[in-house]
């Protein structure tokens, strides 16, 4: 007998607690359609208090891709250029032959070693099967185990 009334205790509480949460979504629902609703009518009206404020301009957002693209290159190219390792190395001098920036040099800014790296990794990505990605691949995951079994010591 005592079994069964906690049992049933248990069983009415749960019943209860539930019950709650569900009239807790409801009432969530509710207010968020009506928060929709206001706001939709709020924006068809010609006199609406709400004005459309442009955050970031096209010019600003591609400036801020660009500045972000090149702060990765950076980090890149300064990586490979520490990286004392044979896989390192052998990596940097591929890239180096591969892009060279211009006749006279190798690439040799790590912002150039960085974007070089990137655009085999594009090759790799849209000619996989060409013999510069297949080269880049290897000497890539070559670098990469070399620097996750530094950070796993």
């Amino acid at each position: 007998m005592y079994l069964l009334t906690i049992v049933l205790v248990i069983t009415v509480i749960a019943i209860a607690a539930a019950g709650f949460y569900w009239r807790r979504a409801q009432r969530m629902m509710e207010q968020a359609k009506a928060q929709a609703e206001w706001l939709r009518k709020e924006l068809e009206r010609t006199d609406s208090q709400i004005e459309v404020v442009e955050l970031w301009s096209d010019e600003q957002l591609e400036r801020n891709d660009c500045e972000l693209g090149n702060t990765i290159f950076e980090q890149v190219g300064r990586d490979l250029s520490a990286d004392e390792s044979l896989e390192g190395k052998r990596l940097c001098d591929f890239l180096s032959k591969v892009l060279p920036t211009n006749a006279n040099s190798d690439l040799r800014t790590p912002r150039d070693i960085g974007r070089a790296w990137f655009a085999c990794l594009q090759i790799l990505d849209k000619e996989p099967a060409s013999e510069l990605a297949q080269l880049f691949k290897v000497l890539n995951d070559a670098w990469t185990r070399t620097r996750e079994g530094e950070a796993q010591t």
